[in-house]
């Protein structure tokens, strides 16, 4: 990928917020044997996330991200019919976008859905996932407007076996020019490169990009979606997990860019890790707990049946410190944020 091709993608970025979700694609046209660059959703997606590029990078808990392409002709818009062309495209990077905590949406805590148009209020902020993908030079016809499907294979499966397509398909489409001059293509199609200013020099940073992207992860969250009397103002939270199975990276907020809380971890490595938060504003009803896995070419991916909440070793407290009754946390692939305001002071 070339430096000029690199800044592009990066300039898509913001846009990528805006668009977000199941977003169409950016550009909405695109040169065969170019970049593009597609927002996945996080929750109809979230499982798919993986950097299928590299071949240091593995992903055996959510596997490949596989994105295909097929002519609009067929009138196939997952592109998975018998007799339908496809044309897959690779997956160079992928990666979660955050707002900036300095935008106002970072300040506010909440992006607005299309301005506010389809429901009038805020949604609570999640991050983007977005992946840089490179069209095949080799895309035939051109000119002409080709459907978008997402799916997700096993990490070393081969191509078009044990391909999953995502949980929900929204009409993608992308129109595929002609390559802009003969020879046009990837120069370089394995090394993401960037020019470091002060040294001078022009370096492959495929590396360090790959420290971006983020680990698997599971939420311990509140089950009181529907009583916001009881969120806590603090919380000791005990979870065990198969410690021959995964290995425990981080816990974080799962809202607001982790401002809203304290949040504080210790794991004994063997299977039992005790999380403590303090949350005076009494927003924080999702915890995510970021993991790999210890040997996943061997157990494959892990279901949430690997974690489980101790309720003995597990208490909330309200704004007084008193000891709040009943063991409200769970473990879910999902978590939930309350409306703007939170609990009630």
């Amino acid at each position: 990928m070339s430096f000029e091709r690199l800044v592009t993608a990066i300039c898509g970025v913001a846009l990528a917020v805006s668009l977000g979700c199941q977003g169409q694609p950016i550009p909405l046209t695109v040169a065969a044997g170019s970049t593009m660059l597609l927002p996945v959703s996080t929750g109809a997606y979230g499982s798919l996330i993986a950097d299928s590029a590299s071949p240091s990078r593995t992903d055996h808990q959510r596997g490949d991200l596989v994105v295909v392409i097929c002519p609009a002709s067929f009138n196939d818009t997952t592109c998975t019919r018998s007799g339908t062309t496809r044309f897959y495209l690779t997956t160079r990077y992928v990666a979660s976008v955050w707002p900036d905590p300095a935008s106002p949406a970072g300040i506010r805590g909440y992006l607005n859905f299309y301005g506010g148009a389809l429901s009038g209020t805020g949604a609570p902020l999640a991050a983007q996932e977005l992946a840089i993908l490179e069209v095949p030079a080799n895309v035939s016809p051109t000119n002409a407007e080709y459907y978008v499907s997402v799916r997700s294979r096993p990490h070393g499966s081969p191509q078009g076996q044990g391909e999953t397509l995502a949980e929900d398909q929204p009409r993608r489409t992308i129109r595929v020019a002609p390559p802009a001059a003969a020879g046009f293509g990837f120069s370089d199609p394995t090394l993401i490169h960037a020019y470091a200013f002060g040294a001078g020099l022009d370096i492959g940073v495929t590396q360090d990009l790959q420290d971006l992207i983020p680990y698997p992860s599971v939420v311990v969250k509140l089950n009181l979606e529907n009583n916001p009397l009881l969120f806590p103002a603090a919380g000791e939270i005990e979870v065990g997990y198969v410690s021959s199975l995964v290995r425990i990276k981080s816990v974080y907020e799962d809202r607001h860019l982790g401002r809203r809380s304290i949040v504080e971890w210790t794991d004994n490595g063997a299977g039992t890790l005790k999380i403590l938060f303090i949350d005076p504003r009494r927003c924080t009803t999702s915890l995510r707990i970021a993991y790999d896995l210890v040997n996943g070419a061997q157990s494959g991916p892990v279901s949430l049946s690997a974690f489980s909440v101790n309720a003995a070793g597990s208490r909330s407290f309200d704004l007084d410190g008193v000891v709040q009754t009943g063991n409200p946390y769970v473990i879910s692939s999902l978590s939930y944020a309350p409306a703007n305001g939170c609990g009630p002071t």
